[in-house]
């Protein structure tokens, strides 16, 4: 198993995090921990920003709902169940289910700390407002780590995997059209080409997701997407051909050895004779 980028990249974020939270004696600093580690796993630094935002978004009104029935109705079990449904049915409406699970988080410890029997209970406000800044300076953390540590270059990941793919395909339809291959090694390659093309697709979404900063930066990045854009769908024209002569070589496999002989006149068979 192989320790990757994003894996350092939340380890630092929850790190720092956890410093800030404990350097403003904000408590449980653990809430910033597990703000950073939610967003810092996301794959590319505009999906960071965005999740940050909504996270951000997501908790707040979290919050909001828990204060509002800790001060109307109170914090039962019952009550925070209850609390939770609602807080649910409002993220589905605004489409932030990414952030739901962070936000429950926040409502149910907000509403617990109301019936912990502890000092809590006669600064409530206080405290919910410490767990709203312990979720932003943890997701705050984490974009800020994801953008300037170890930015993911999905460019040049795409580029190479689109030449890789090309250049074994290349290799199987050549070999497929004379007849040289082992069908069940094609059948396995067309499995991982398969998985391939889908590896493909998501770093083109990626890389289509970033943002440049500067005017001409944005008009070499619309252009390389284009571009990027037509050579996969060369790709994915050179994989539909090779499952076609695949499928085709199988089905002349099928057919009895007296029909490959006796093949019509002026009609080239597949193993070179007419």
């Amino acid at each position: 198993m192989r320790l990757g980028a994003r894996s350092l990249k939340t380890g630092v974020a929850v790190t720092m995090a956890l410093f800030i939270a404990l350097a403003l004696h904000l408590t449980p600093p653990t809430m910033a921990g597990i703000a950073a580690a939610a967003v810092t796993t996301q794959p590319s630094v505009h999906r960071s920003f965005r999740t940050m935002v909504d996270n951000i978004q997501g908790n707040i009104i979290g919050a909001i709902i828990a204060i509002l029935f800790v001060i109307s109705v109170g914090a039962s079990p019952i009550i925070i169940g209850l609390a939770v449904i609602i807080v649910i049915a409002i993220q589905l409406k605004l489409h932030l289910q990414s952030t739901m699970s962070l936000t429950m988080v926040t409502v149910i410890v907000i509403m617990a700390g109301e019936t912990s029997g502890t000092d809590v209970t006669d600064n409530f406000l206080f405290f919910s407002l410490d767990r709203i800044i312990l979720v932003g300076i943890g997701v705050l953390s984490a974009m800020i780590v994801n953008f300037l540590f170890f930015p993911p270059n999905y460019e040049y990941r795409l580029y190479y995997s689109i030449l890789n793919q090309t250049t074994e395909l290349f290799k199987w339809i050549r070999l497929l059209s004379q007849r040289a291959s082992e069908h069940t090694k094609i059948k396995d390659d067309l499995a991982t080409f398969a998985d391939n093309k889908l590896k493909i697709e998501n770093y083109y979404h990626w890389y289509k997701e970033e943002r440049g900063y500067f005017r001409k930066q944005r008009f070499i990045k619309y252009r390389r997407t284009v571009i990027f854009r037509e050579m996969i769908t060369t790709t994915n024209g050179l994989h539909h051909i090779l499952r076609a002569l695949d499928r085709n070589e199988n089905a002349y496999r099928l057919l009895p050895d007296d029909f490959k002989k006796n093949a019509p006149r002026g009609v080239k068979r597949a193993d070179g004779l007419s």
